[in-house]
């Protein structure tokens, strides 16, 4: 996802109707590298399988394709002209992860059974902290 492409779009008639959409969804799938994709791919296992236990697949895929577009939202509006791409599926694995800690927690105010709603969030960020210090490119290629 280019938002610069998307600002283009919005102001010109297209011929292409539909890049803007498949761009929005396309990025969630491509990573800038291996280190990347299996970050990911680790953090989609942990938290989307608990958000699978709550969700039927229709709704567990339109979570993660809804999360993972409105997580575009601040980098379109904080440059709309940057020609830099925006790939992987961060905020797609974040909103699976908001959605298991929101119902984990909905099922502790019900039930008053213990899930760990809190100390699965705790550890959501701290992972994320931890994954700021850890380089997934650089300028050797």
């Amino acid at each position: 996802f280019i938002p610069a492409n998307l600002t283009i779009w919005l102001t010109q008639p297209s011929d292409m109707p539909l890049a803007p959409l498949l761009a929005m969804l396309g990025y969630m799938f491509v990573h800038g590298n291996w280190a990347h994709l299996l970050v990911n791919l680790g953090m989609l296992l942990a938290f989307g399988s608990g958000a699978a236990r709550f969700l039927s697949p229709p709704r567990w895929l339109l979570l993660y394709v809804i999360g993972g577009a409105l997580a575009l939202l601040p980098h379109y509006l904080l440059d709309i002209h940057a020609t830099q791409a925006v790939v992987g599926a961060s905020g797609a694995i974040s909103a699976l992860f908001g959605g298991m800690v929101y119902m984990f927690w909905m099922i502790e105010r019900r039930t008053g059974e213990k899930l760990g709603a809190r100390q699965h969030a705790l550890a959501y960020v701290a992972i994320n902290l931890l994954l700021i210090f850890v380089p997934f490119s650089s300028s050797d290629g």
